[in-house]
């Protein structure tokens, strides 16, 4: 859940409790590159875009998640240009080292917003650029 309005007294996001899975791995699962994302709408732009992808559902990456997701070459991290998002990729590439490739998008919060835009798919491209290979090689 998320809070709403600008004050509040908790936290702004509540984790639910019970199973989370990483949204998109019956797509993904076979593929040597992935790019990861927080969200669902994240996900599904990417999914759109014929980019492999799985989302966290969130930025809290539990440890069977991160099992799961040693099998991959490549993650091209594209969580949310947030606090919460840096946090967590950083905490992704501590795990994963040079496997664990933060890809920065200026100017949007996350890949969704991406999907408003009418270059937005020719940004995430740019940003994607130096990776391309990898990343079409999924």
């Amino acid at each position: 859940g998320r809070a709403t309005g600008d004050e509040q007294a908790g936290p702004k996001y509540l984790g639910l409790p019970g199973r989370k899975p990483l949204l998109g791995w019956e797509l993904a699962a076979s593929a040597r590159h992935i790019c990861l994302t927080e969200g669902p709408f994240d996900w599904l732009t990417l999914r759109t875009w014929d980019i492999p992808a799985l989302a966290l559902a969130g930025t809290y990456v539990r440890p069977e998640v991160l099992k799961a997701l040693g099998r991959f070459e490549r993650l091209f991290l594209l969580l949310d240009n947030d606090e919460a998002g840096r946090q967590a990729s950083e905490r992704l590439v501590q795990e994963f080292g040079q496997r664990a490739v933060p890809i920065s998008l200026a100017g949007v919060k996350d890949v969704a917003e991406l999907a408003t835009r009418p270059n937005g798919r020719s940004i995430l491209q740019a940003a994607l650029e130096p990776w391309q290979p990898d990343v079409l090689a999924a």
